[in-house]
């Protein structure tokens, strides 16, 4: 027996899905054919039709065995294929169910599969740290805003005029939390101690222990044990900084946020040369820039999002962020198709 998904489909979706099949298909033989067919689980909901599609999407819901989401997307696979354009009720219908599969972050395939929708964050990487370690953590935000656009790269300073407004107590921290990839958290013995760092910490805590927690990266100044305190216990890791260059711990970030980048190292040649010429060391080669790396996985992902996109105005977005990554790339001499 496959294991069903710990996914549940979101209430809105629910309503607005029961109201739109219940409604078209208003025929309680139809309705039951379609659910039982398609494994709702048990007798068929009372209550008239629009109640019952709900009611059977709700029992799915509640059922741990029941892969819930693959069931939504059987019992509407009928519907949204029927392509009725010149249908005012049908249109009406596809309409609506696009748009609250779209609010919750999900889209409908053609082949009948609810498929998440990758919302991407305002910021790439988020910096918390304490105000001592200014200078270090400053450099590290521009080594990786020349990766992936200082706009996404979110460092206190850059937004003077954004931050320049009451409650920043709660605005900023809930930037790390909401609207932030990766978080850095660039830890120190007196991290717990400083105020920022504990408020933009409370809402980076909530993380822990969901899904989400693996968005936390942990870098230390010092040789940091357990921090109970603000929670960060005996089986927390973390980078140790120590004298490691900035540019260093922004490349091991990089890799945080997308594994397939390769750190620059010195290349062999250099490597090579350097062993057998102590004497006389060479000069420094170029470092290899991840920029291009990050732009072509990024490129990627936008054109597998586009083949997947079936509303227009989500596939115009998405074909807008692809010029945008061709044009970065071109900018900095790769090539693009």
């Amino acid at each position: 027996m496959a294991r069903a998904s710990s996914v549940r489909i979101p209430n809105p979706v629910i309503y607005a899905v029961g109201d739109v099949l219940g409604s078209w298909y208003y025929s309680h033989t139809a309705l039951n054919t379609l659910f039982g067919e398609n494994g709702a689980p048990g007798d068929p909901p009372p209550g008239n039709c629009v109640t019952k599609c709900q009611g059977w999407l709700k029992r799915a819901n509640a059922d741990c065995s029941i892969d819930a989401v693959a069931l939504l997307g059987n019992v509407l696979a009928h519907f949204m294929n029927l392509d009725l354009q010149d249908n005012p009720a049908w249109r009406t219908g596809y309409e609506r169910v696009l748009k609250v599969l779209a609010d919750n972050n999900l889209a409908f395939h053609p082949e009948g599969k609810i498929m998440p929708v990758q919302v991407q964050k305002r910021f790439h990487a988020a910096l918390s740290f304490p105000g001592e370690h200014r200078t270090f953590v400053e450099e590290v935000a521009s080594h990786l805003a020349s990766c992936v656009g200082r706009e996404h790269v979110l460092y206190d300073r850059w937004y003077e005029a954004e931050f320049a407004r009451p409650d920043l107590d709660v605005y900023l921290p809930n930037l790390y939390r909401t609207e932030s990839e990766l978080i850095a958290v660039f830890l120190c013995a007196d991290y717990a101690q400083k105020r920022w760092c504990k408020l933009e910490w409370r809402f980076i805590r909530q993380l822990i222990c969901t899904s989400d927690a693996s968005r936390i990266m942990f870098l230390s100044f010092d040789n940091l044990g357990p921090v109970p305190d603000i929670g960060i216990l005996s089986g927390d890791s973390y980078v140790c900084i120590g004298e490691r260059p900035a540019r260093e711990i922004a490349d091991l970030i990089l890799q945080r946020l997308d594994p397939g980048i390769e750190r620059p190292t010195v290349p062999l040649v250099e490597r090579s040369l350097s062993a057998a010429c102590d004497t006389k060391p060479l000069p420094s080669l170029p470092r290899v820039s991840s920029a291009l790396g990050v732009w072509q996985k990024k490129l990627a992902f936008l054109q597998t999002e586009e083949a997947k996109a079936v509303d227009a105005e989500q596939k115009f977005s998405i074909q807008q962020r692809i010029e945008e990554a061709k044009q970065r790339i071109q900018e900095l001499g790769g090539y693009t198709p």
